[in-house]
């Protein structure tokens, strides 16, 4: 059942062409933007969705799914974990993120699927969303001569932010990859994020979107400089909520939808609902999410997870997708179980996670405290948000031990206060008059309908660093002091050579 309801919208748009370009690899993320299309659909919109993950609803008739699987095997290719977690520096992070966000792009748009749509010169759209991992796509607007969307299903990195003019203050609002406290640093981490605020959006500036400009004009065509597109962009629609994120700043283009629905739970399968009532002393959940396989953790960090599992004192379901040996009594694995729903049962009493925005989101709705092992992206700075607001604790993956796992999860488990916490957080968090999703296609339909959004857009967005940092007005102070200090000077030295005259 459709959660947006028409009494919502007083102000509709009518019938229009929308295509959606989703491009990141991972289902958990693809899972969020269909939400989102698929009310667009139910609204009568005619809707297509480029994904890698379609899932062919027969039922949503105004609703059209282009595939674009092979990012998946870029993913494979360069999987996720091989890339970022080899003792690399942050900055070789971003340099590898951003190259491997290229090749899929260029992997998808080089498709038969992709290249059939990007062909077809009959097609127009009167709005496309675009996923903000990749810069490219954001000249979709000048192949198809329609208005862009940004959205994303977490929170955007820094240099992202100056496409809409938002403030961007690196002592205020740190990059949510470098994992600081907002407005609480030391002096040597202000420095810190200083400097990788400066690198990122230089890197971002000259490296990244002059390749995206290369790959635009290879797949798309003539079309302007990807940079003129990127700053005519109408809104930012992004997965954050500033209780469960650092508090910021934000001009009227970025919107918050965090949380994005909420839906009571479905019934569990029998077998695991006997599982989870005939535990006594309650259940540890552990989940690393979709793109964290414990396959392919160091087997050291598998072994240590497991021995601590095994002598918890409550029943485990774990998430893992692959057979384990000598499985220990308590632990009942399996490839996946139905998240949402799972959270809500009474007996469980922590749930172990990477920090991926969407599971903590299904924790704050269903009140269960977390212990988090962050491994990269926004992970680190989710868990520390969560920790600051005493919900959960933090492991560091590469430190962990069984002995530390079991007396954290222990300690989340049997203490009050991060059940207590985690109850008034989800009050804040959902206390609101509509849900992420009906704001979704709220301003997706307010852009069709009103088209240009310029009134909406930051002056910033058109000023160079050296306006908006003040550095012309520095200089002209500078040559007014210089010249009234020239001519100080020239008048005292007139004034000393007429006194030497009259000796």
């Amino acid at each position: 059942m459709s959660i947006v309801t028409p009494l919502l919208f007083i102000g509709t748009a009518n019938c229009a062409n929308i295509l959606g370009v989703f491009m990141y690899p991972s289902i958990t993320h693809q899972m969020f933007y269909y939400k989102v299309m698929r009310e667009l659909s139910l609204r009568g919109h005619h809707v297509t969705m480029v994904t890698p993950d379609p899932v062919n609803n027969p039922a949503l008739t105004n609703l059209t799914e282009i595939d674009i699987r092979c990012g998946y095997d870029v993913l494979e290719e360069k999987y996720v974990q091989e890339m970022f977690f080899k003792d690399l520096t942050l900055y070789e992070i971003m340099r590898n993120f951003y190259e491997f966000l290229e090749i899929v792009a260029d992997r998808e748009l080089s498709s038969p699927a992709f290249k059939k749509l990007l062909g077809d010169h009959n097609r127009t759209f009167d709005l496309i969303l675009v996923e903000l991992m990749h810069p490219v796509m954001h000249a979709l607007s000048g192949k198809f001569k329609a208005p862009v969307i940004g959205i994303l299903s977490m929170s955007i990195y820094s240099a992202q932010y100056d496409a809409v003019g938002n403030v961007n203050h690196p002592v205020l609002y740190p990059d949510l990859v470098i994992n600081l406290p907002a407005g609480a640093l030391t002096l040597w981490e202000k420095v810190q994020s200083l400097a990788f605020f400066v690198w990122h959006s230089l890197y971002y500036q000259n490296v990244v979107l002059p390749k995206a400009d290369k790959l635009a004009k290879k797949h798309f065509g003539d079309v302007a400089h990807i940079s003129e597109y990127e700053k005519s962009i109408s809104m930012f629609l992004l997965n954050r909520h500033y209780q469960m994120q650092s508090l910021r700043a934000n001009v009227p283009a970025v919107v918050e939808m965090l949380p994005m629905e909420y839906h009571s739970p479905k019934p569990l399968p029998n077998d695991l609902q006997k599982i989870l009532d005939d535990a006594k002393t309650g259940v540890v959940y552990f989940s690393l999410g979709t793109n964290v396989k414990m396959s392919l953790l160091e087997p050291q960090i598998r072994d240590n997870i497991l021995q601590a599992l095994a002598v918890l004192p409550y029943q485990v379901l774990l998430k893992c997708d692959v057979d384990l040996p000598k499985l220990p009594t308590n632990v009942v694995i399996r490839n996946w179980f139905p998240q949402k729903d799972l959270l809500a049962h009474s007996k469980i009493k922590v749930f172990v996670t990477q920090g991926g925005l969407h599971s903590l989101e299904e924790a704050v709705s269903r009140e269960v405290p977390i212990v988090g092992i962050p491994f990269y992206a926004d992970q680190p700075e989710n868990i520390r948000q969560f920790v600051a607001l005493g919900i959960g604790e933090q492991i560091n993956p590469t430190s962990i031990t069984a002995r530390k796992l079991k007396e954290v999860i222990v300690k989340v488990a049997e203490s009050k206060k991060y059940k207590d916490n985690i109850k008034k957080l989800r009050g804040v968090v959902f206390d609101k008059p509509k849900s992420g999703l009906e704001d979704a296609i709220w301003w997706s339909e307010y852009v069709i309908r009103h088209g240009d959004t310029k009134h909406f857009q930051n002056p910033a967005v058109h000023m160079s660093w050296f306006s908006y940092l003040f550095l012309d007005i520095v200089v002209f102070m500078i040559i007014v002091v210089a010249v009234i200090g020239l001519l100080i000077y020239s008048l005292i030295v007139l004034v000393l050579n007429s006194v030497n005259k009259f000796k």
